[in-house]
């Protein structure tokens, strides 16, 4: 694969960095249906680098076939976790804006992909 056509598959809203999985998973963790489909997704493989790339696995993107009501849920704990980290004050927290960011690229999943691929639903 070429640096192009892998760049077009990270871009891709059902393309996701190991690391926000990474802390999906954790932000969801009490829900232990969501945390293990989470972890599912991380053991898939991921999207195959071109051949100088030169970053770990630290660097990998997946693309992921969550349910439509799974990412509904996913989204709806990151946003209690988002106002749970809200400090005292009502000013934001480095935190809060984390999960903020992990709510815009769920809800960017859940905007843009067509669920009537997945079984599940």
């Amino acid at each position: 694969m070429d640096s192009s056509a892998y760049q077009s598959l990270c871009n891709q809203p059902n393309a996701f960095p190991r690391a926000v999985l990474e802390a999906t998973r954790r932000a969801v963790s009490s829900n232990l249906e969501l945390e293990s489909a989470l972890r599912k997704e991380l053991e898939r493989a991921p999207i195959p680098k071109p051949p100088l790339h030169d970053g770990g696995r630290e660097t990998d993107y997946f693309l992921i076939a969550v349910g439509e009501n799974e990412a509904e849920q996913i989204v709806d704990l990151l946003f209690n976790a988002e106002v749970a980290s809200v400090g005292l004050d009502g000013e934001t927290t480095a935190m809060a804006s984390g999960y903020a960011s992990l709510i815009d690229l769920w809800s960017n999943y859940l905007e843009f992909n067509d669920f009537e691929f997945l079984a599940t639903d």
